[in-house]
C-alpha cells in the first residue's frame, strides 16, 4: 500500500489530467449533441431516412474532425503541455494525461452516438450500454489500480468510454442499418490525425534541440493557434461561399457541395457557442 498523504498527491495529479480530458467534450461536441437531436428527430418524423442519414454522417464526421486531432494530439504532446500548465509536479501526471487523452475521444464519440439513438427513439438503449460502461470502469480500475497503482484509473475510464462507444456504434449499425457510412466517416481523418500524431511528436523533440531558447511547450501553442485559426477560416470561407450561393444563384465546385450538410450543423452549432 502507499501512505494517506501519498495517496491524495495522486488523486490531486489525476484530478489536474482530467480537466483538460474533459475539454474536447465540453468545447466542441456539447453544442453538436445539442443541435442534431431535434434536426435528426423531425427527419425521422417524417420518415425520410436519407434526410437522417445525412445528418447523422454530418455529426460523426464533424466528431471525427475535431475529436481526433484534439484528443490524440494531445496524448502525443501530453508530457509538454502537462509540464507547460503545472510544471515538472509529478512523474505519473504526463502519463495519465496522455491516457485520458484518447479516452477523451471515446467520451465524444459515446455523446454523439447516444445522441443519435435518442433522435431515433432508442433512448433505453443508453440505459443498456451506459451502465455496462459503468461496470468496465468498475472492475477495470479496482483490478488495475492494485497492480500498477494510479495509473489503472485512467486505463479503466479509456475501457469504459470505449465500451460505450463500441455498443453505441454496434446498435446504430444493426438497429438503423445503410443509415452511416462509419468506415467513411472514420477513415480520413483518422489517416490525417496519424499523419498529425507522428508531425506533432517530431516538432516536440526537434524544436527544443534546434532553438534550444524556446521550450517546445512555447512553440506548440504557436502552432496549435495557427491551426485553430486556420480551421477557421476555412469553415468561414465556406458558409460565406455558400450564402453567397444561395443570394447569387452561382454554381460551387462539388466539393463545396459535399460540405453543405456539414455547413448547415455547424450554423446550428453556433448558437450554442
Amino acid at each position: 500500500g502507499i501512505s494517506y498523504d501519498r495517496a491524495k498527491a495522486l488523486f490531486g495529479v489525476y484530478a489536474k489530467a482530467q480537466t483538460l480530458f474533459n475539454l474536447p467534450s465540453a468545447l466542441f461536441i456539447v453544442p453538436v449533441t445539442v443541435a442534431i437531436v431535434p434536426a435528426i428527430a423531425a427527419a425521422a418524423a417524417r420518415r425520410d431516412r436519407r434526410q437522417a442519414g445525412a445528418l447523422m454522417t454530418s455529426a460523426l464526421r464533424l466528431n471525427n474532425l475535431l475529436a481526433m486531432p484534439v484528443a490524440f494530439g494531445m496524448s502525443v504532446t501530453a508530457y509538454t503541455l502537462y509540464g507547460l500548465l503545472y510544471g515538472q509536479s509529478s512523474a505519473e501526471g504526463p502519463v495519465i494525461l496522455s491516457i485520458l487523452a484518447v479516452a477523451s475521444y471515446f467520451v465524444c464519440l459515446q455523446l454523439v452516438t447516444t445522441s443519435i439513438l435518442q433522435a431515433w427513439g432508442l433512448e433505453r438503449a443508453a440505459l443498456v450500454t451506459v451502465p455496462l460502461g459503468g461496470l468496465v470502469k468498475v472492475a477495470a480500475s479496482w483490478h488495475l489500480v492494485g497492480r500498477i497503482g494510479i495509473l489503472g484509473a485512467p486505463v479503466g475510464t479509456l475501457l469504459c468510454y470505449g465500451v460505450i462507444a463500441g455498443a453505441n456504434l454496434l446498435l446504430i449499425r444493426r438497429r438503423l442499418p445503410g443509415s452511416v457510412d462509419l468506415l467513411g466517416v472514420t477513415l480520413r481523418p483518422g489517416l490525417c490525425t496519424f499523419v498529425m500524431m507522428g508531425a506533432a511528436w517530431g516538432i516536440n523533440g526537434l524544436l527544443p534541440r534546434l532553438l534550444p531558447g524556446l521550450s517546445a511547450s512555447r512553440w506548440g501553442l504557436l502552432l496549435a493557434w495557427d491551426h485553430r485559426m486556420g480551421l477557421g477560416r476555412r469553415l468561414w470561407d465556406l458558409r460565406v461561399c455558400l450564402r453567397c450561393r444561395e443570394k447569387t444563384g452561382l454554381e460551387i465546385s462539388a466539393k463545396w457541395q459535399k460540405d453543405e450538410k456539414m455547413v448547415e450543423l455547424i450554423d446550428k452549432i453556433s448558437l450554442f457557442l
